[in-house]
């Protein structure tokens, strides 16, 4: 899931020592990290928003003497370390001596490093990333397959129903399960590690949802390295007979 391997990380952590101490650096010491996120926020059972997060970071600390100097870059390119090294040892070379800055005698320091088993991979099928989303179990969606592809389904259950008196289901749970089913098509038609951030939902409503079974398809329209578009019908009696259209628009997540 990682865009960079361990090997990566320790040769930017190598090429920026070594650029420190060319630079007239006494010792160096560097931390490069890389981490992904996900934060989901429920209100009412319902998703109210889910971000995304990939970050990566190279802190180099630079020591001149008695003198300290700090710089982070979150660009791994050649050029960028060495303008990060550049800016810890200015600012090493501009500030007071400390006599207590420094590196750890090396008899402090720790030589082994076994592997504590932390990262653990998590491939998630269709079926399983719809039971993580939580306003997809409340609605009671279902997912499965037709002549091959992918079809969702939500059975009747009466909290779904709006308006009592036609009786009509809420047009707000429909268009979360229209959302609910562009998330994992695409999820599942891209074949992505991670569920797709939505941009935009453009939703018509074309007739009333009777309460019975709604049935719903996606289709991708298209595809980019770094935005995808996905249309949803809904139906119920006669695939012919949409009751709601959509249009979504998803930014993917970050190539791995």
């Amino acid at each position: 899931m990682f865009n960079h391997s361990e090997q990566t990380l320790r040769d930017v952590c190598a090429q920026a020592i070594e650029l420190a101490k060319a630079g007239g650096a006494t010792a160096a010491e560097a931390d490069v990290s890389e981490s992904i996120g996900q934060s989901v926020q429920v209100r009412l059972q319902e998703i109210e928003q889910i971000e995304y997060q990939q970050d990566k970071s190279l802190d180099l600390t630079v020591y001149v003497g008695r003198r300290k100097g700090r710089a982070s870059t979150a660009d791994f390119s050649p050029a960028a370390i060495a303008d990060t090294v550049r800016a810890a040892l200015d600012i090493a070379h501009y500030t007071a001596e400390d006599p207590c800055a420094g590196l750890a005698e090396a008899a402090l320091m720790a030589t082994e490093f076994p592997d504590l088993q932390s990262y653990h991979e998590w491939p998630l099928s269709t079926a399983e990333a719809a039971e993580l989303i939580p306003y997809s179990g409340f609605i009671g969606l279902q997912c499965g397959q037709s002549d091959g592809h992918l079809l969702f389904a939500l059975p009747y259950k009466r909290e779904n129903i709006g308006n009592v008196f036609l009786p009509a289901l809420h047009g707000g749970m429909l268009g979360g399960f229209i959302e609910s089913c562009a998330v994992l098509f695409l999820y599942r038609q891209a074949g992505l590690a991670e569920l797709p951030k939505m941009i935009d939902l453009s939703l018509d409503y074309l007739r009333s949802g009777k309460p019975e079974t709604t049935y719903a398809r996606c289709a991708l329209t298209r595809q980019g390295s770094r935005i995808a578009n996905v249309a949803v019908e809904a139906w119920q009696s006669d695939p012919a007979k949409p009751i709601v259209v959509a249009r979504c628009h998803f930014q993917m997540p970050a190539a791995q």
